[in-house]
């Protein structure tokens, strides 16, 4: 029996080592060194080692993490370094309010962060922003950033949103039924669905690109900037425009005081002369809305217009002489730059070939190029436009080495095309040739 018990003996006594060495990494858990590694952002760890560490030994403890509720690093001195990222952020789990304005943030993870209930967060360089984990969050200010898109669906308890001095096109709002004040001017939102908003006593939504907007649902509302929202449209040489492409469900029945045109029906003649139509949208309230469409008559006396478009989404430019491409372009996101060049009515072919495998168009004079690229899965879709002689405008051709989708741009203009050069572009060469604009 004794025999039997050693064995026991040993592992009972291991067992005891095993835990007497092991004691000083658990005393040590939720320690946090104040190190490049847990805060790479030298001006941030900076910041944290003065406010945070209590007892000054270059480590957070679990209690003096937790204490942590607020955090303030707004950039608003001359001189100061601005804060390229608040990585280790995730390691205050109470933080109820972070101010981070001026500052260099491309990106901002705050998804361990779910006491949030302030954000203030304008001015850095965000491109997304993804709050889905921040319950909480009753005050966000986001403007001043480069956000595409932004969905509040799962921040209920959100009152005050700031998004303006945007690049948004999307913007969800449908399951903030407490939010009390919007300001998202100055953005591209082509529809903008506030009828679950019935809290909302404040709304901005000045220089977008509204054609319509339904208030009816919003009795709270008491004031309303809602003035110089501007659509582009383009028209052929006849000046009509069918408003049923606009984008927001317009409703021509809803509309006053057209000045610049005429409406018969849907149809919009654009008077001789206008560069500008604009209309009152009856918005079912007491706030009207005032929209103001900018017209572009694609009609030149000695060639086609191209039409230049920029889809802020994805980095991507397009060119097309066809009007309601332009205008269905427009209507799905697509930002209107002006007119590219002016094609001649004959002379040597400008290929257009697309690549349905990653949506890319390529314009080409070289048909054997044009042939490597069909041969190569690319779809013809026919000719784009003509060149005009050598001693026309040059369009120069550029190429980005880093991207693989759109790498492709072209421009008559050679200050842009040297911006691109000197951004790591290469200048491919002058491709063709337009007439002056």
């Amino acid at each position: 029996m004794i025999r039997r018990k050693k064995p026991l003996l040993s592992l009972l006594l291991a067992f005891v080592l095993v835990l007497s060495l092991a004691a000083p990494a658990l005393a040590a858990e939720g320690m946090v060194a104040i190190n490049e590694t847990n805060f790479p952002d030298a001006v941030f760890r900076s910041y944290v080692a003065r406010n945070f560490d209590t007892n000054k030994d270059n480590k957070l403890s679990a209690a003096e993490r937790n204490a942590v509720v607020e955090i303030d690093v707004i950039n608003g001195a001359s001189g100061e370094t601005p804060i390229a990222t608040l990585d280790g952020i995730a390691f205050f789990p109470n933080l109820k309010i972070l101010r981070c304005v001026f500052n260099d943030l491309t990106t901002l993870d705050l998804s361990r962060n779910t006491a949030l209930t302030e954000l203030h967060c304008a001015y850095n360089s965000l491109t997304s922003l993804d709050l889905s984990k921040n319950t909480a969050l009753e005050i966000l200010y986001c403007g001043g950033n480069n956000l595409l898109s932004l969905d509040m669906s799962k921040n209920t308890a959100l009152k005050d949103l700031w998004c303006g001095w945007n690049l948004l096109t999307s913007l969800e709002l449908g399951n903030n039924t407490v939010l009390k004040s919007l300001d998202c001017g100055n953005n591209m939102l082509k529809s903008l669905d506030v009828s679950r908003n019935t809290a909302l006593t404040e709304l901005t939504c000045n220089n977008n690109q509204l054609t319509s907007l339904d208030l009816s649902k919003n009795t709270a509302l008491k004031t309303l900037d809602g003035m110089q929202n501007v659509y582009n449209v383009i028209v052929g040489p006849d000046r009509t425009f069918d408003l049923s492409v606009l984008p927001g469900g317009l409703d021509v029945s809803r509309t006053t005081d057209w000045s610049g045109g005429s409406v018969s029906g849907n149809i919009l003649t654009v008077d001789a002369g206008a560069s500008e139509v604009t209309y009152t949208y009856n918005t079912g309230s007491d706030y009207p809305l005032t929209v103001t469409l900018k017209i572009t008559v694609a009609e030149h006396p000695d060639g086609d217009v191209i039409l230049r478009m920029y889809n802020p989404g994805n980095g991507k430019h397009h060119y097309t002489n066809g009007v309601q491409e332009a205008n269905t372009l427009i209507a799905g996101g697509w930002k209107y730059e002006g007119i590219g060049w002016i094609a001649p009515k004959e002379g040597a072919p400008i290929y257009r070939v697309y690549n349905p495998g990653n949506d890319n168009h390529l314009y080409t004079m070289d048909a054997a190029e044009r042939d490597n690229l069909v041969a190569g899965g690319w779809v013809y879709e026919g000719i784009l436009c003509y060149s005009a002689g050598t001693d026309g405008v040059p369009l120069y051709r550029v190429f980005n080495p880093y991207v693989t989708l759109n790498p492709h741009h072209y421009t008559d203009s050679l200050e842009e095309c040297e911006f691109l050069k000197s951004n790591g572009w290469i200048v491919e060469g002058i491709s063709w040739y337009g007439l002056s604009k």
